[in-house]
């Protein structure tokens, strides 16, 4: 999910937004502290909510297959990772596809 970026540089990257810097200001100011797991998670939990299958969100977070499918499949399904990856960035374009759908809504469809 983050590319080569090492997971110190990310780190170390969201703490410096959310310190003060030397003229006292916070660039991200936040309830809670934000981590890289966080955003790893929120990053899986829109792709889930947009529709992306399971084993595809897997691929493009690194995660390694546990099991039989560890075994057998070998798929590195880029296409598909892509299309997650397009899709992902098109609702950057319009934030709020990014929101869950809520039962009311859900009912309205």
């Amino acid at each position: 999910l983050m590319g080569g970026l090492a997971r110190k540089a990310l780190t170390k990257a969201l703490t410096r937004l959310q310190k003060p810097n030397a003229a006292g200001v916070i660039a991200l100011e936040l309830d809670k502290d934000l981590t890289a797991h966080d955003l790893r998670r929120s990053f899986t939990t829109f792709l889930s909510n947009m529709g992306v299958p399971f084993d595809i969100r897997e691929k493009m977070l690194n995660h390694k297959i546990q099991g039989t499918s560890e075994s057998y499949d070998h798929a590195i399904h880029i296409e598909q990772r892509k299309a997650a990856a397009i899709l992902l960035a098109d609702a950057y374009d319009n934030p709020l596809e990014l929101l869950p759908v809520t039962q009311e809504e859900e009912d309205q469809q």
